[in-house]
């Protein structure tokens, strides 16, 4: 039984799996039989995008794993307990209206403890694109005026999901 692990997809996916390509992603998900999304902070916000993707292309219905810490770099910056209770609770409301019940029943994922490791992610995430010649804004613009504010959301409005 072959199974594929999908954290995100398209320009999300070669942005969270640098220097992998979509492209190859893609052979691998045409020969999966279980697709497996590890839920961490590059990916609460776009499951839906993840599911409806695979729902449209005729792949399997994916399962979802709870990842509280970073599953590739093997640090607390990137688990789901970093955001701001208000982000939470943002997160949490929108997971929790799904038209997937995967989704639905893991909406509280997000909202189960919670440290102050924002920094740490802002730091790494600034540092990868500096050394990657990368772009988190391009590839996540609505996660990242959530995550940096200031200059990225000088009004601090409520992030809003992309549909």
């Amino acid at each position: 039984m072959t199974t594929v692990t999908l954290n995100n997809i398209k320009h999300r996916f070669e942005y969270s799996e640098y220097p992998s390509k979509w492209e190859n992603k893609l052979k691998d998900l045409q020969n999966a039989e279980n697709i497996v999304i590890d839920v961490d902070i590059m990916n609460i916000m776009y499951l839906d995008e993840i599911f409806d993707y695979c729902e449209h292309n005729n792949l399997p219905k994916p399962t979802l794993n709870r990842a509280d810490h970073n599953v590739g770099h093997g640090d607390e910056e990137f688990g789901l307990n970093i955001f701001p209770k208000h982000m939470k609770e943002q997160i949490e409301s929108v997971n929790k209206k799904s038209k997937h019940e995967e989704i639905r029943e893991s909406a509280n994922w997000v909202s189960y403890r919670h440290n102050d490791r924002l920094p740490d992610f802002q730091s790494f995430i600034r540092n990868f694109d500096d050394d990657k010649g990368t772009s988190f804004d391009s590839a996540f613009p609505e996660f990242a005026d959530a995550v940096f504010g200031g200059s990225r959301n000088p009004e601090n409005k409520p992030y809003k999901f992309s549909k």
